[in-house]
């Protein structure tokens, strides 16, 4: 029998930076950056994920 098997490397997730560039921000509005964040891996092969 054999087994098949996908080694994954380490990574991280982090949350999202906003950079502004220019002279001035005018008006009204909202900036927002993700608060959190997520690395999801679907495995649909027939192989063990390591």
């Amino acid at each position: 029998m054999k087994i098949w098997l996908l080694e994954i490397d380490p990574i991280l997730a982090k949350p999202g930076n906003i950079l502004v560039q220019g002279d001035a921000l005018i008006g009204s509005g909202k900036l927002n950056a993700p608060g959190d964040a997520k690395i999801e891996i679907i495995n649909h092969s027939e192989a063990s994920l390591n």
